[in-house]
């Protein structure tokens, strides 16, 4: 048995052995036996929580970042006065988790304080991406919610023609372009940034 393994094991066993003497002192100190309860309660949220990123603030188990309590802001691009920002997000996969991250980083952008008030937003879905628009998919809140924003929810028309999918089967307030590369190059040459998570 190598050396290294040799102090590993060791290091377990002594590990062990600390909370199980921990654990005596805690019952013999408890009422009932809940002292050991009491001890691995703290013992997990104090040490095992820590490392899922659980912590305990002032008694109050809390994981970070919470939102109630963001760090205040240190550095980042400043924005250029009166200047209207353009973003274009894109998604092309039939993948819900893609699809919940591209409208959480829409949502993000929309209420960073920097540009909050002045930035156009543009949703384009293509090819399997169509999916995010599909009539009881679960997205049609969020994609509301956007909507009221102002982010534009256009679809490629290119891609319900070549997958065999009528217009009936999307949300009734998606718009359509004639296709997604060319809205893609428009927008960039308009200077709208292209992000695609």
């Amino acid at each position: 048995m190598s050396k290294a393994i040799s102090i590993f094991l060791y290091a377990i066993v002594a590990a062990v052995a600390v909370n199980l003497i921990a654990c005596s002192y805690a019952s013999a100190n408890g009422a009932n036996g809940s002292g050991v309860s009491l001890y691995l309660k703290h013992y997990y949220e104090n040490h095992i929580r820590k490392i899922r990123g659980w912590h305990n603030v002032n008694g109050t188990r809390t994981y970070f970042p919470n939102a109630a309590s963001k760090p205040p802001f240190t550095m980042g691009a400043m924005p250029v006065s009166g200047k209207v920002y353009k973003a274009l997000y894109v998604i092309d996969v039939n993948n819900k988790g893609r699809m919940k991250k591209t409208i959480k980083n829409i949502e993000n952008l929309l209420n960073d304080p920097r540009v909050k008030g002045h930035i156009r937003v543009e949703l384009l879905a293509f090819s399997p991406g169509v999916h995010i628009y599909f009539k009881g998919n679960g997205f049609k809140k969020a994609l509301l919610g956007l909507k009221k924003e102002g982010v534009e929810i256009a679809e490629c028309a290119n891609t319900l023609y070549e997958l065999h999918i009528p217009p009936s089967k999307l949300y009734p307030f998606v718009k359509m372009v004639p296709s997604a590369q060319g809205e893609i190059v428009i927008r960039e040459a308009e200077g709208w940034a292209f992000l695609k998570p």
